[in-house]
């Protein structure tokens, strides 16, 4: 049987979902590229092609194709296109969705020190079930090919399988991060039942004490979740932040998650949400330290090939384009049902330090989200939390990139 691929096109480049429903970001150049191959095109014409639509020579033109397909994500896909059955869909004039990041809840059930999302035990502002049912509908109607739901704790929201329910009868790819503290042989049965790509649990150490000293005390109840989701053949992903002194933890953690017949990501701790408030004495978080997790888990990858799991691709091409995911059709829905260029949007702009001024810039991501048809079908839902202009004029520190949205430029002065 013949895989599926999709190319979906966007006014900002695209994305190909390959068979296993991963999804890259394409920036123009990239996506254009792609539509060429796919369109069955041999390099030589796809070259041409693309050297009439770039203004650029037919030599340089065919030299970035054989860069492009020389990337480890599209290009074992795009040098055998033809294996493969593909939708070419979207258009260049509009922005459907391709990827949501769904908050079901600001409520968690740990007060982790570091939290990303600052959630709390404290309700505050949860869509109702129905409401959130109306959501992920609206979102499957807009095209949204792939979930990844989570919180706060998601397992926390009533509205959680009423939602997996409702993104597995329409083919969505679901993915889950949780903490996994409420996840007992009975919600495995029920989870057992939705076709998930896989369940992250947070686990930052094989140590107990290293593990509670920023979680709480959790490290029993998030073994017991990995434990009963891998004996009932539910892909589990365990997911470790990773501090300047549990470096040493990666290797054990690759051991454990080896003998469990699971994966794993690591990551380094980052300097936002309540992590930004960190003391340097305590935390060092800086480009060596996020060098020294990518060098240790190359080192341990070796010994244990098969253990880590593939890190979620934005784009393929460094260019002076439009690269943010956001603008290629990823979005975030908060737990109020607010549009976000991403789910870390909120904390990064509450600690985010100005070191650039592009109040263009600023303007232009503003319109992104104003025209992105997302914006607009929330909107119906919640009208009353849907972000315009007016919600950063008077903000002295607004952070905007053509390269992520969220990092790069700070506009100072809004006007």
């Amino acid at each position: 049987m013949t895989q599926r691929c999709t190319l979906l096109m966007q006014p900002y480049g695209g994305a190909i979902i390959d068979p296993r429903a991963r999804v890259c970001f394409l920036n123009n150049t990239a996506a254009d590229m792609a539509h060429a191959l796919v369109d069955g095109c041999a390099a030589g014409q796809a070259a041409k092609r693309i050297a009439s639509a770039y203004e650029i020579s037919t030599s340089q033109a065919e030299a970035d194709i054989a860069d492009f397909l020389q990337h480890s994500e599209v290009g074992p896909l795009l040098r055998v296109a033809a294996q493969y059955d593909w939708a070419v869909l979207g258009s260049e004039q509009s922005t459907s969705i391709v990827q949501a990041d769904i908050c079901l809840t600001n409520r968690c059930n740990l007060e982790c020190t570091y939290c990303y999302a600052e959630a709390g035990r404290t309700r505050n502002g949860d869509l109702s079930t129905d409401q959130w049912i109306e959501a992920a509908r609206t979102l499957v109607r807009l095209g949204m090919r792939k979930a990844t739901v989570a919180g706060g704790e998601p397992t926390l929201s009533k509205a959680l399988f009423p939602v997996f329910e409702v993104l597995a009868e329409n083919g969505v790819a679901i993915q889950v991060f949780t903490n996994g503290l409420l996840i007992k042989a009975s919600t495995v049965e029920r989870l057992a039942d939705i076709p998930l790509n896989f369940v992250q649990i947070g686990l930052d150490s094989t140590n107990e004490e290293y593990h509670n000293r920023h979680r709480g005390p959790s490290h029993a109840l998030a073994l017991r979740a990995i434990n009963l989701l891998a004996r009932a053949d539910i892909p589990v992903v365990i997911g470790a932040n990773i501090f300047p002194d549990t470096l040493d933890e990666v290797a054990r953690l690759a051991e454990l998650a080896d003998s469990l017949d699971v994966t794993l990501r690591c990551n380094p701790i980052e300097a936002r949400g309540r992590a930004a408030k960190f003391d340097e004495s305590d935390t060092v978080v800086n480009e060596s330290f996020a060098a020294s997790v990518a060098q240790t888990v190359q080192n341990v990858s070796e010994r244990l090939p098969h253990v880590f799991a593939e890190q979620e691709v934005q784009h393929t091409l460094e260019a002076s384009e439009h690269v943010c995911p956001f603008s290629k059709g990823c979005i975030a829905v908060t737990a109020s049902a607010e549009i976000r260029p991403c789910s870390q949007a909120d904390t990064f702009f509450r600690s985010v330090a100005p070191w650039a001024i592009d109040p263009k810039k600023a303007w232009d991501y503003l319109d992104t989200i104003e025209e992105h048809i997302a914006f607009h079908a929330i909107a119906q839902i919640r009208p009353e939390v849907c972000p315009t202009r007016d919600v950063c004029d008077g903000c002295s520190k607004y952070p905007i990139c053509a390269g992520c949205l969220l990092a790069g430029h700070t506009c100072k002065e809004r006007r």
